[in-house]
């Protein structure tokens, strides 16, 4: 039984965080399935709304990866919420060299009452911004994070705030840490305490006490994955 709870951990871990976002990789690189189809890299998202750390985005995503923003519009406010900017480009792409997107062909507006007679189109040249929201993200967007491996979902817990909230990928990351290591841990619990008060008769009381002992030592959030 000990063995069993052991190898549950890892098995449980492995089929849910590692062969179960392979196959919807592969299902999605086939064309395999509705989620499949739904999730398809290949298209461009419709116009979306991105509250980064910078301003407020208004845009279409080629997945990717890199991921490009197409028909992209972003706003930045000072520190009254007053808009003082909006940079429009049809295609933007991200330089991860300066950590920095380029806007081609973009227009651009600065001041203290915008009209859209003020927007300024510089039609042959391109502009960096720093827009505040992180491009890995980009590329999975709209992805349930089950689907996600374990190295992206790393990766996004520590980037929360960059256009994302990271709690569901800190959450998912949790959950497959906890299915790794409680059945082990339980098991291994129930061994000892078996062992040392139940070894050679079970009655009702010597039951009834490794019960509670097992309840009480189970950790708080396991009882949130179940």
């Amino acid at each position: 039984m000990l063995l069993l709870g052991v190898l549950v951990g890892p098995a449980t871990f492995v089929l849910d965080g590692c062969l179960g976002p392979a196959a919807i990789t592969e299902q999605m690189r086939e064309h395999i399935g509705r989620d499949a189809q739904r999730l398809d890299r290949s298209q461009t998202s419709g116009t979306i709304w991105i509250e980064s750390r910078k301003g407020l985005i208004s845009t279409r995503i080629a997945y990717g990866p890199p991921a490009i923003l197409h028909d992209l519009s972003f706003y930045r406010f000072d520190s009254n919420f007053q808009l003082v900017e909006i940079d429009m480009a049809p295609i933007a792409r991200y330089d991860a060299a300066s950590d920095q997107w380029h806007l081609l062909k973009p227009s651009t507006w600065k001041g203290d009452a915008f009209s859209p007679t003020q927007v300024t189109p510089v039609p042959d040249a391109e502009i960096t911004r720093d827009l505040g929201i992180f491009p890995q993200w980009l590329s999975v967007y709209g992805i349930e994070v089950q689907y996600l491996p374990i190295h992206t979902l790393r990766t996004l817990a520590r980037h929360g705030g960059e256009g994302y909230d990271a709690a569901p990928y800190k959450t998912r990351l949790a959950s497959l840490y906890a299915a790794f290591v409680l059945p082990g841990a339980m098991a291994l619990l129930a061994y000892v305490l078996s062992a040392a008060l139940i070894p050679y008769t079970v009655t009702a009381s010597r039951a009834g006490r490794v019960l509670a002992w097992g309840y009480a030592r189970m950790p708080r959030h396991a009882y949130a994955c179940c």
